[in-house]
């Protein structure tokens, strides 16, 4: 201790009076400041994703991270604490971390996990990672009888022929440990399915449920006709249906008009390579259905996923792909602005440590999220926004040399390499001249490249304007510091990867901070 404490000073002493409160030393080994408790939770549950990332590359530090934070919060402040999953899970769209953050949730206060439980718990394979998360870690000993008597409410409430044909092994496993039992005759039919049904014997489904039966019936034909009619009457899950059969194009049209927001979103090119968008007609479903303001609202997915849609379906109609730019640009526009007269300077950070992937499956960088969050504060304010890509130089980003919204997000991917120097954008402002009311960064907060975002925002402030606001969008899941001072009421921290970080500029701005709206103004 007495060494890390040596080594702080020496930093400070690098870099000057703005870092005497200095408690860290980041990854790149310049000084840092901690975060309360608090703040780490509400970090890690909007963006720790535990994938390898540059600077942690072992997934199961960002694991036990997880655990030593859920464990420390749910003991000091249970209440808080479930406000906060139920915020991760429904404003931050995230879903690991907070079905994690609830097994935790459920050891120190029943009533409030159940409180949470089915806004957090949404399909059965949610239920199977909290049941498999319950035994994991050491974390409980067991589910518990009120455990089980929370999930065996939430299956006979929620179960439906589609989750037992979608989902059917999930729902086995959880209903046999928690010994469920249902007294409504139509779901009792269900659930007989799940655990009783005999293949090779139709004549064992109940007439009532006749979703089932057009299943069963799938299972056993290659009749082209047939299998389009059973798609249709049965309105049977995609997934389901092409593990068993590889559907023509009139099945894949079918199964279009069929697919969940998310699906569909995800499924373009697949439905592209079957000849499906040969119809317009389908095309024009398609196009209204992506376009579609609630939709887009009720879907929660997260903004970037259109632009990951986007940049790998470069061989999708042109239609499709305006819906696409329509899409994400909808999934802003209930923000709530800043006045017209504010001034704003958006640093994007597209250095080295942002090129890392979000998870193994994806397409899309930090750098990618950063850019699409910096591009949408832009669009709220686009006569007094200016953005200012950095590493540890600055890029320069004309914003009309550019038709859409994507084409400017696609643009920030061309650039990425450098260090980090967070106060690259603060020094072209001096520099310059631009005239800011706010500063935000969208970053992974490793400042180490320059001399200190603190030492450039303090001569901000005293030649420019003492009243400059700095906002950090942590986007990483990389808890344990912080490259600002918050101690500093002007400077502000944000988490998540969500449009809805974003409505916290204009709160903040006016005295709100995220976790001051988790803790006040939400209700569960």
């Amino acid at each position: 201790m007495v060494r890390k404490t040596n080594i702080i000073r020496k930093k400070v002493n690098y870099w000057g009076d703005q870092y005497k409160e200095a408690t860290h030393i980041n990854f790149e080994g310049a000084p840092s400041f901690d975060q309360p408790l608090e703040l780490m939770a509400l970090q890690n549950l909007m963006c720790n994703i535990v994938e390898p990332t540059f600077y942690v590359p072992n997934t199961n530090k960002l694991l036990d991270q997880s655990y030593q934070l859920y464990e420390k919060m749910s003991t000091k402040d249970p209440e808080l604490f479930a406000k906060m999953i139920y915020y991760a899970r429904n404003e931050g769209y995230m879903r690991l971390q907070p079905i994690l953050a609830l097994v935790y949730l459920s050891k120190v206060n029943t009533e409030l996990f159940k409180r949470i439980f089915s806004h957090v718990i949404r399909t059965p394979n949610d239920l199977i990672d909290f049941i498999n998360l319950s035994k994991a870690g050491n974390i409980r000993k067991g589910l518990g009888r009120a455990i089980k008597d929370t999930i065996n409410k939430w299956i006979n409430d929620k179960i439906t022929e589609y989750w037992a044909i979608k989902y059917r092994k999930q729902l086995k496993i959880a209903t046999k440990l928690c010994h469920t039992k249902i007294t409504d005759e139509k779901k009792k039919n269900i659930l007989d399915y799940i655990h009783n049904f005999k293949k090779s014997e139709t004549k064992e489904v109940n007439p009532e449920n006749k979703q089932l039966i057009d299943y069963e019936k799938l299972k056993r034909t290659n009749e082209p006709s047939e299998i389009l009619n059973l798609i249709r009457s049965g309105r049977l899950p995609y997934e389901v249906v092409t593990s068993i059969v590889v559907p023509e194009k009139d099945g894949w049209t079918e199964l279009a008009y069929q697919m969940p927001y998310f699906a569909l979103l995800r499924h373009l090119n697949t439905l592209n390579r079957n000849g499906v968008f040969d119809n317009p007609e389908v095309v024009n479903y398609v196009y209204n259905k992506l376009t579609n303001i609630e939709a887009i609202k009720n879907s929660k997915i997260l903004p970037f996923r259109f632009f990951e849609a986007w940049k790998v379906g470069e061989y999708l109609p042109n239609k499709i792909r305006n819906a696409l730019e329509i899409a994400l640009e909808k999934s802003f526009v209930n923000i709530p602005k800043l006045p017209d007269d504010v001034k704003i300077i958006v640093g994007t950070d597209v250095s080295g440590s942002m090129t890392s992937f979000v998870n193994k499956r994806s397409v899309y960088t930090f750098a990618d999220i950063a850019a699409v969050l910096s591009i949408a504060i832009y669009k709220q304010n686009p006569k007094n926004t200016i953005i200012i890509p950095f590493d540890d130089k600055p890029y320069t980003f004309i914003p009309d040399e550019f038709k859409t919204m994507m084409e400017m997000i696609n643009w920030f991917s061309k650039i990425m390499g450098g260090g980090t120097d967070l106060g690259v954008p603060v020094r072209e402002a001096l520099e310059h001249n631009y005239e800011a009311d706010i500063f935000i960064g969208v970053t992974d907060n490793e400042d180490w490249a320059g001399h200190g975002v603190m030492n450039d925002l303090a001569e901000y402030r005293e030649k420019v304007n003492p009243d400059l606001y700095a906002y950090l969008i942590r986007i990483d899941p990389y808890v344990r510091d912080t490259a600002i001072n918050i101690k500093d009421p002007k400077n502000k921290l944000i988490y998540g990867w969500s449009d809805q970080v974003l409505k916290f500029i204009a709160l903040t701005y006016n005295g709100e901070a995220q976790l001051d709206y988790i803790n006040k103004y939400l209700k569960i």
